[in-house]
């Protein structure tokens, strides 16, 4: 066999394992969201105000739902009846944390991917 044919099963192997990396990614995003919305229908009926931990939760959540958002349905992201700075501190916190560890990830596997060469 030539060494073109092993070429072209290792990229095909290498795109398909992308495919499948994605269409993991997305099936959680979407979990995340519809997740995300159970909770927030559940705790909407409580009086309560939503403070820090909450504000946390949905600032970690909030990337995920994107793909939910493309997809024209509506996610709760953000909390309304909140304690004010505490839910907001946490909302921002939890946002800031996810995109750190989302990007640090990103940029871990780009600089493997450099050195490898």
């Amino acid at each position: 066999m030539p060494i073109i044919s092993d070429r072209s099963q290792s990229y095909r192997f290498a795109f398909m394992r992308k495919v499948v990396g994605l269409a993991i990614l997305l099936t959680l995003a979407f979990g995340f969201s519809w997740g995300l919305n159970q909770v927030a229908r559940h705790l909407d009926q409580d009086s309560k105000p939503a403070g820090f931990s909450r504000g946390l939760a949905q600032g970690a959540l909030m990337p995920f739902t994107w793909p939910t958002l493309l997809a024209a349905q509506d996610v709760v992201i953000y909390s309304n009846n909140n304690n004010g700075i505490p839910y907001k501190l946490g909302y921002t916190l939890g946002v800031n944390l996810c995109g750190f560890l989302l990007l640090g990830l990103i940029y871990l596997r780009l600089d493997a991917a450099r050195y490898r060469k």
